[in-house]
């Protein structure tokens, strides 16, 4: 049911209207990348604090202070007041997680941001880290639509820039709410060929292929206010196990892990001067024999990434509370060891109990000598040397609501154009694979879409000349796509496989009619085995409800040609010319 439900088209504040038009030719001057480029390079390498105005403002802290500073806090409800609000009052932690259980849109999450900045300036004197996911694809909280394109849409453009003004209207956007962190991009290597955890998440399988992508997507977050927090060190890449549900283990050889997936990180730790790398819940045999996570590894995080890749940036850990980092036994103790790994911040992103009883177990473990205090004055160090960059851009006008409202949905419809051209570019690099059908489409082709987003069968049936049927993927779908192609030759099926669910139904399609199968992938290519064996499968990588006209326009095409066999022979060269 869970995956039935990620399918079902999302609701996005964000609407294309008539001011928004005519704004955009000016705002197209006012809101320049290269403006906010200067501003924020000079902005974080010109205003991390110095050494005496970080002792100064270790001096003031008591331990609890310190302590609160290392926690990374999660919270329920979309209003100030409800839980976030009360959470920082009582242990004004020096970070918070921001989900989509906690907006109810993008500018009333801008107004509660404000609000917690003001009460965190208040008690301590420093701004919060707000963190969020928003890497695109299936893991995007703030939504639009479509979705902001996945990793590995944006890897299979093969344009840094491109990759890099997608980053920078991501980060544009997030800053007009209020988030200062992006817990983005990943730098995990993934076969898209093969089925994995991390999916369409990556950009993909080269370590320098998915460093120069990530390093363009890490750069246009800096250039849009934004601090970027690399993922999963020391990768997660390759792993078929979810550690949110479990123990994982990766037990490549370090010459596969130094050659291969810290490469990216490595490229990642020496460009960025304000940033933050985040660990894996996974245990990696051949750096760390103990079989700890890296998370409670001290080889890993202190050894390698510290001392051996030189990054004085920010470590966080992923949220405490999943089963993959369950090994290090009760709460208390994983926030411990995480610490003695020589991780800065760990995230706590649920239990309000669990937060307590680990924020008094990192202060009972420096009281009875546990943790030694110069270990967590380590860590304060690099995060209010970071945060004193992150205050300086800080603007807490309330009035300025209104003009960020403006502001964010000019970005909000920037992404969108964006968007297209990526879901395009895959769409495209999908027909150079087919030099011709498998079987011609009969001119009496009757197309059936699957779907469960209706947008996408009103974009196929704005543009296809003749007539549809609409066969809505639902939770009462039967799976049974034999049976509606069975009765007819000339029937066709369009299936929009958005989420693993629909993934496996087109899977499940009977051998016999395959080849009148046309499939438009949102996920990634592995979701799909045996892709010769149907008509034609478009991995666009990323949902996106207007591919409904650019299949339109090729089954257009093709039924045109069969009325004109001699016009192309079955070369797709002449269906791609005929279009431009």
């Amino acid at each position: 049911m869970k995956e039935i439900i990620s399918e079902i088209p999302i609701y996005s504040p964000f609407k294309r209207t008539f001011w928004i038009k005519k704004l955009s030719f000016v705002l197209s001057f006012l809101l320049l990348p290269t403006s906010v480029t200067a501003n924020n390079n000079q902005l974080y390498r010109e205003h991390l604090g110095s050494k005496d105005q970080v002792d100064f403002y270790l001096s003031q802290m008591s331990l609890e202070q310190k302590i609160s500073q290392l926690l990374i806090f999660g919270f329920a409800g979309k209003k100030y007041n409800q839980s976030m609000g009360p959470r920082l009052r009582s242990f004004s932690p020096g970070g918070m997680i921001v989900f989509q259980r906690n907006i109810k849109t993008p500018w009333d999450l801008g107004e509660m941001n404000l609000q917690a900045q003001k009460e965190s300036l208040k008690k301590t004197g420093l701004p919060l880290f707000i963190m969020i996911d928003q890497e695109g694809g299936q893991v995007t909280r703030i939504k639009t639509s479509p979705p902001a394109p996945s990793a590995l849409a944006l890897g299979q453009t093969e344009n840094p820039n491109l990759v890099k003004n997608v980053g920078f209207v991501t980060g544009r956007m997030l800053e007009l709410t209020g988030v200062n962190m992006n817990l983005a991009p990943v730098m995990d290597l993934s076969d898209p060929e093969r089925r994995s955890f991390v999916g369409n998440r990556s950009f993909g399988n080269s370590p320098m292929h998915v460093s120069q992508m990530a390093l363009a997507f890490s750069e246009g977050l800096v250039e849009g206010g934004v601090i970027p927090a690399a993922k999963h060190f020391p990768g997660h890449g390759g792993i078929a196990q979810d550690s949110h549900k479990g123990a994982t283990t990766k037990r490549d050889s370090l010459e596969i892990l130094r050659n291969r997936d810290l490469v990216p990180f490595q490229a990642f730790v020496k460009g960025n001067p304000i940033s933050a790398v985040m660990v894996a819940h996974v245990a990696y045999p051949e750096l760390d024999r103990s079989l700890s996570p890296a998370t409670y590894s001290k080889k890993i995080v202190t050894n390698i990434l510290r001392d051996q890749m030189g990054y004085n940036g920010i470590v966080i850990t992923d949220d405490l509370e999943m089963l993959g980092a369950a090994k290090a036994g009760t709460i208390e103790e994983r926030a411990i060891k995480a610490i003695e790994s020589g991780v800065d911040m760990i995230m706590i992103a649920w239990s309000r109990k669990k937060q307590i009883r680990a924020r008094n177990a990192l202060v009972n473990a420096v009281r009875s000598g546990r943790l030694p205090a110069s270990r967590i004055n380590d860590s304060l160090r690099r995060i209010i040397r970071a945060k004193l960059a992150v205050k300086k851009s800080l603007n807490l006008d309330s009035k300025s609501i209104s003009k960020r409202k403006i502001q964010l949905e000019f970005y909000a419809e920037e992404l969108k154009g964006l968007t297209q051209k990526v879901s395009k570019l895959n769409f495209e690099k999908s027909l150079k694979k087919f030099s011709h059908l498998h079987h011609p489409v009969s001119n009496k082709v009757k197309p059936y879409i699957f779907a469960a987003d209706v947008d996408f069968y009103n974009s196929f049936k704005k543009e296809f000349a003749g007539k549809t049927f609409f066969v809505p993927l639902t939770r009462k779908f039967s799976g049974n796509v034999y049976g509606h192609l069975s009765k007819d030759p000339h029937r066709i099926a369009i299936f929009y496989a958005t989420g693993t669910l629909s993934a496996k139904y087109a899977r499940q399609i009977h051998p016999s009619v395959r080849s009148r199968v046309f499939i438009i992938n949102t996920n990634y290519p592995g979701l799909i085995s045996d892709p010769n064996s149907y008509a034609g499968v478009f991995n666009i990588n990323s949902r996106d409800y207007r591919s409904g006209q650019w299949i339109a326009d090729f089954i257009n095409y093709e039924t045109q040609r069969q009325r004109s066999p001699a016009e192309s022979k079955g070369d797709i060269g002449v269906y791609k010319e005929a279009k431009k």
